[in-house]
């Protein structure tokens, strides 16, 4: 529910959603329509669907047990690297950074990084090791999440009260602009 939804929006549509299907067997019998129902709001209805089809997964291959290794958490539906890395570092305090918006645009400040290349996914997953690891993974990986999302916010940074600004590039330079990838268009042509 927090891809691409802030906090405050999902505590209410969580709550909601573990009252009625508070497990994964429940979650893998439950009627389409009432999932639907309950992620009404949230956009993104695959993330449903795709959550349905790993309870499903998890109670046949896992024994009903979320599996707390990278490899089989990436082989459920619509677990990628940002979820399974958030999930060995925040439910199993395995030391992770996972690597969304928020952790880049620190990324991409701290270390300023202004080209395409330095900001390819590749290199972003290199230049993250800038914040090392932490025995508090999950305390550690949250933080620096919430530090991307509360003060290194994408317009108007809040660098007082940063507590890595000391050795932020950007704001030594005073340059808080952010670099984007540029989306290459699909051609036309048969």
């Amino acid at each position: 529910m927090l891809q691409q939804t802030q906090v405050s929006t999902v505590i209410p549509y969580f709550k909601r959603f573990v009252q009625k299907i508070p497990n994964f067997k429940k979650l893998s019998k439950a009627n389409d329509q009432t999932l639907m129902k309950l992620w009404e709001g949230l956009g993104y209805y695959s993330r449903a669907r795709n959550l349905k089809k790993s309870a499903i997964m998890i109670n046949g291959k896992f024994g009903g047990t979320l599996p707390s290794n990278i490899e089989d958490l990436k082989s459920l539906p619509g677990v990628g690297d940002y979820t399974s890395t958030a999930i060995m570092a925040i439910a199993f305090n395995q030391k992770f950074i996972p690597l969304d918006g928020n952790v880049e645009r620190i990324l991409k400040r701290v270390l300023y990084l202004r080209s395409e290349k330095a900001i390819s996914k590749e290199n972003m997953q290199i230049s993250k090791k800038f914040f090392g690891l932490s025995e508090r993974a999950s305390d550690y990986a949250q933080a620096i999440m919430e530090l991307g999302a509360l003060v290194c916010r994408p317009t108007s940074p809040l660098c007082d009260k940063c507590p890595i600004r000391i050795n932020c590039i950007s704001y030594k330079r005073k340059d808080f602009s952010l670099i984007k990838k540029t989306k290459k268009k699909l051609s036309n042509k048969i």
